[in-house]
């Protein structure tokens, strides 16, 4: 509450605090740039960047879930296919709404099916203290 000015905001549907505007902000500016901030333009240090390195690591996945997403995927594309060929129920729309909700669920599966992999692997950058980015 220092360096913040606001305090609480109601209203029907969201309550709750609500910070806006500043104080004390010479103080602010001198405790932040005595201690820990150093302002450079991306123009200045561009150079001094090493080239972008783009990595992509295949996991290690069980058969168990490579059959289920493969069962997935089957059923995305038998889906496609019945929207190709018309031989889908209902409307167009709601045949695009069902595809595009298994594609999702394909996605979000494959996701949680990869996530203890991905936590192993970020531990070892993490023990060999090396930098990351993960997209």
């Amino acid at each position: 509450d220092r360096y913040c000015t606001g305090g609480a905001w109601f209203a029907q549907k969201y309550p709750g605090a609500r910070y806006m505007g500043a104080s004390n902000l010479k103080e602010l500016h001198q405790v932040v740039t005595s201690t820990t901030m150093i302002r450079r333009l991306k123009k200045d240090v561009l150079s001094q960047l090493p080239p972008k390195r783009r990595q992509q690591i295949l996991l290690p996945v069980t058969s168990a879930e490579q059959r289920q997403l493969k069962g997935m995927t089957e059923k995305l594309f038998e889906l496609e296919t019945a929207l190709k060929d018309g031989t889908g129920s209902g409307a167009l729309f709601s045949g695009d709404f069902g595809k595009n909700q298994k594609i999702n669920e394909l996605y979000l599966k494959s996701g949680e099916i990869k996530c203890k992999a991905i936590c192993d692997y970020l531990s070892v950058l993490l023990e060999a203290e090396q930098k990351f980015l993960v997209f």
